[in-house]
């Protein structure tokens, strides 16, 4: 393959990251300053020519070095109104990079990545030399940062196909034009990458620069930012859904109600970015009154969100799950203990083949060696005192950012190497592959120690019963389940009701109350509001003996459960917060109101944070169709109460 099909194919690979969209055929004589003339030999079939190309926007004018001889590159896909198959594409694109190493690829392009991760508003690139003295110490210790990688490459190969057809269309002005000329082609999707986490993946305490502060300096922006800037256009689409005070409990949620804003319904790429807040879900103290581990908590809320999301029979497209630990301690002193995360993480993404990538691995050993610094790690001295703080600052975030972008490079070169392997191997075997020898006897010992084909279903829960003796049992029933039937656009979702405060970041005090205006019947002394000035909006109260009345007419599905999100804090405002929710039905309008059940919501946690707390409540009897049904929440102690989500589902 020519220099200029394998430049090509270098930057599909990358997909989400796409860092090597011109590298590859670019060789770089020489390099200056961001502002200076980047000397460039262009490889095009058997010629080769200088180029000067100005690159005073620094990586952003990338799609102008990237101006190839379409002589050499042949469009494939419904780009060009031709079909090609999955092994078609897979050969355009795996071409270059099949058997090469993600860190060779990843220094050979250095210089380009460095300019890739200048802010936008950073127009002088005054954080240069920072960036680049951060980028040095980093990228050797990149491979560090891979823990697992996925176990269905069939998923990678469809999001780098997506991708790969994305960056054709950005670097073909032909097609580009086409488009804006003719109303029945259609664009090529962008990759959209879903990010769901906590504060730290919110950004806060991220500052770099006036205007590239907080959710603007945090990792999943600036990961968007160099992707774009190497394709030379939109390849991807990095939504950053990252909300304080939340964790996996309310990842979980959001997904399996329906909660993700539209145009993010059907991510490519779903990102597990809790670990931080996870492990502050439960403190010593309650875990012990629970009589359970926050080990034994973090495991079982991690399984749960793994298998929704993985799981074969669910409804809709299913992501390729990352899932990122950025948890460097201090929520816990003891090193054991800040561990214990990514313990359990590894054995589940192991058992079910997700890809693991951890921040903590690359900087574990310089946080330790120092724990007064602060480069990648929270500030956790004030005046020589050790004081809780899980917020880093924005090396975290950059560091983040190319650690993320390097395992998507990553999975891109073995998803083509196995390809390649594949291909070589096993479909279109090699004649200097080695064949199999005929003697007599071995097939048949061979045959008789051959695996049964692997179960076509997640493999079952991993607990402490599960065992050699009947895991494969186990695994067997669980393919036969029948498959979910998943309802059509005329028969809705499974909730006819859903919300949660901060999944949508445009939303406002109005916009939230004209969701609950058909519900609401009685809103008493209670009202949306934001206490923390950081758009936490809920429905606050501070009148004890108030009472907040939903109420859902007629309904067109049945209830089974309703899921509350209640904010539980530490100041002396929430303690004895104290909320009773009681549940009632109407099976018909000539009846009665009929109490179902009824629990007590505690406002108030012996933790020195701010968190939303996810409380599932199974409704006793199934509230059938037709029948009218109602939630009222009344502060019976304390002197407030915040309620973040609702979501009434069958």
């Amino acid at each position: 393959m020519d220099l200029v099909r394998q430049a090509r194919t270098i930057l599909l690979l990358l997909v989400t990251a796409c860092l090597w969209s011109h590298w590859t055929r670019l060789q770089i004589l020489s390099a200056s300053s961001v502002t200076d003339e980047i000397s460039l030999t262009v490889n095009a079939g058997n010629s080769k020519r200088p180029e000067q190309v100005k690159t005073g926007e620094s990586c952003s004018d990338f799609s102008k070095i990237g101006s190839f001889r379409r002589a050499n590159i042949s469009l494939t896909g419904t780009l060009d109104g031709t079909r090609t198959t999955a092994a078609q594409e897979d050969g355009a694109m795996c071409g270059a990079v099949a058997s090469r190493s993600a860190l060779g690829l990843w220094g050979q392009h250095f210089d380009h990545i460095l300019k890739a991760s200048r802010l936008r508003k950073d127009r002088f690139f005054v954080q240069h030399n920072m960036m680049l003295e951060i980028l040095k110490m980093i990228s050797p210790r990149l491979p560090m940062s891979t823990q697992s990688t996925p176990r269905e490459w069939d998923l990678v190969g469809s999001v780098l196909r997506k991708g790969w057809r994305r960056y054709q269309f950005l670097q073909d002005e032909q097609l580009r034009k086409n488009h804006s000329h003719n109303s029945m082609f259609k664009e090529p999707d962008i990759v959209n990458i879903v990010v769901l986490g906590g504060s730290v993946t919110e950004g806060v305490n991220c500052y770099a620069i006036k205007g590239n502060n907080l959710v603007r300096c945090a990792w999943p922006g600036r990961l968007e930012l160099l992707i774009n800037r190497l394709a030379g256009g939109k390849l991807v689409k990095v939504h950053n859904l990252a909300n304080g005070g939340t964790n996996t409990l309310t990842g979980q949620a959001i997904l399996k109600y329906d909660l993700l804003p539209e145009l993010t319904k059907h991510p490519d790429i779903l990102i597990n970015a809790y670990s931080t807040n996870d492990m502050h879900i439960s403190t010593m103290r309650s875990a012990a009154g629970e009589e359970t581990s926050l080990r034994d908590t973090v495991f079982r809320m991690a399984q749960s969100f793994a298998r929704l999301v993985m799981d074969p029979t669910s409804c809709g497209r299913r992501p390729l799950l990352l899932w990122l630990d950025d948890y460097v301690g201090n929520e816990q002193r003891e090193i054991k203990g800040i561990t214990q995360l990514s313990q359990e993480i590894q054995v589940l993404s192991n058992y079910y083949g997700f890809s693991f990538i951890s921040y903590a691995n690359v900087v574990r050993d310089w946080i330790y060696g120092d724990t007064h610094g602060s480069l990648f790690s929270p500030s956790w001295y004030t005046n020589g005192r050790f004081v809780r703080q899980i917020h880093p600052g924005q090396v975290m975030h950059l560091a983040t950012s190319w650690i993320m972008a390097y395992n998507l490079l990553e999975l891109a070169t073995a998803y083509c190497t196995t390809e390649l392997w594949n291909d070589s191997a096993t479909a279109n075997p090699s004649t200097d592959f080695p064949q199999p020898v005929r003697t007599p006897g071995q097939e048949k010992l061979f045959d008789s120690m051959r695996y049964q084909p692997k179960p076509n279903s997640l493999p079952p829960y991993l607990t402490d019963h599960l065992s050699l003796t009947n895991v494969t049992d186990e695994w067997n029933k669980a393919a036969q389940v029948k498959k979910t039937i998943c309802p059509t656009d005329n028969e809705g979702t499974r909730c006819i009701f859903s919300w949660i405060s901060g999944v949508d970041r445009k939303e406002t005090v109005n916009s939230i109350q004209s969701v609950f205006s058909s519900i609401v019947k009685i809103p008493g002394a209670w009202d949306v509001g934001d206490d923390t000035g950081r758009k936490k909006y809920g429905w606050n109260t501070s009148l004890r003996g108030s009472q907040l009345l939903f109420e859902f007419t007629g309904l067109n599905q049945t209830v089974q459960t309703v899921t509350l999100f209640p904010m539980k804090s530490y100041s002396e405002k929430w303690r004895e917060s104290t909320a009773v929710v009681e549940f009632f039905a109407k099976p018909d309008s000539h009846l009665d109101w009929a109490y179902l059940t009824s629990l007590v919501v505690q406002g108030f946690h012996f933790k020195n944070t701010s968190e939303m707390y996810t409380i599932p409540v199974k409704m006793p009897t199934e509230v059938a169709v037709r029948a009218d049904f109602r939630v009222r929440l009344t502060l019976t102690n304390g002197t407030t109460f915040k309620l973040m989500g609702l979501a009434v589902c069958s």
